[in-house]
């Protein structure tokens, strides 16, 4: 790994340069991984272009908690492995950033992400509803939850802006479950079908969520997949030769257009 001297920095955190014009992203990836990096240009440093940069302030054990919070969305494992995260982890297990970490990480046991999942903190349940590891079982309870009190929250005679804000958080958390490849499509249908059937047309749904669709009895689901810019060549051909008529005619026409 690139290394400075240092002299070299303590040159650069003397005269407060701005690294992102001056230097190039390996000099600033060696500023962000230095152990005597002070929290301040680690701050700084931590809304740099280069996602390398970034990955680096991420691993800092001298980067302010407040930052590892907001960088954890993006680097996750990055937190874990940081050595400034066990040692909180021993002192306050049951801290939000050790709890927002843990919910965000692929690594954290399945358990755990079911117990963390008993919170009230939005951000932590948004976390979790992403997560691939999440049970199952888990997904469907929250679907389950954030669908009855999303609704309950529609149906106030008034709603104010801080409800909206509420209802908006749901709906984040709603999509992400519907997302989420350990989700069940019965339990989709069953508890929010509006949901499946936005998956199915989103071109941004994963090839595999696509492919569990694919599979499905509603016709009008197989429509949408067929439809779905980010249907693989393999999944239309399949689709092609599908008992609707009107799903085989869509794939066969989102081939033809793939294949020009």
């Amino acid at each position: 790994m690139f290394e400075l001297s240092k002299r070299r920095l303590d040159y650069i955190y003397k005269n407060k340069l701005d690294y992102s014009r001056r230097y190039s992203p390996e000099v600033r990836r060696a500023i962000a991984s230095a152990e005597n990096t002070s929290a301040e240009v680690l701050k700084k440093l931590s809304k740099d272009p280069d996602a390398e940069v970034r990955g680096a302030v991420a691993s800092s054990p001298n980067t302010p908690i407040e930052i590892l919070e907001k960088l954890g969305e993006e680097f996750p494992e990055e937190i874990i492995n940081n050595s400034i995260f066990n040692l909180i982890l021993l002192e306050n297990p049951d801290s939000r950033f050790i709890q927002l970490s843990l919910a965000r990480s692929s690594t954290t046991p399945k358990e755990t992400l079911a117990q963390i999942a008993e919170t009230a903190d939005q951000a932590i349940i948004l976390a979790i509803a992403h997560n691939a590891s999440t049970p199952q079982k888990t997904l469907i309870r929250l679907l389950l939850e954030m669908t009855l009190a999303q609704q309950e929250l529609i149906n106030e005679d008034q709603i104010s802006s801080s409800t909206e804000r509420i209802i908006d958080s749901y709906g984040q958390i709603l999509w992400a479950i519907a997302n989420n490849i350990n989700t069940p499509i019965d339990a989709l249908k069953h508890h929010g079908s509006w949901l499946v059937h936005k998956v199915a047309e989103n071109p941004n749904t994963s090839l595999q969520i696509l492919e569990n669709l694919a599979n499905d009895e509603d016709n009008n689901l197989r429509v949408k997949v067929a439809r779905n810019p980010s249907s693989s060549l393999q999944l239309l051909e399949i689709l092609a030769s599908d008992q609707d008529l009107n799903v085989k005619e869509i794939a066969k026409q989102n081939l033809a257009a793939k294949l020009l």
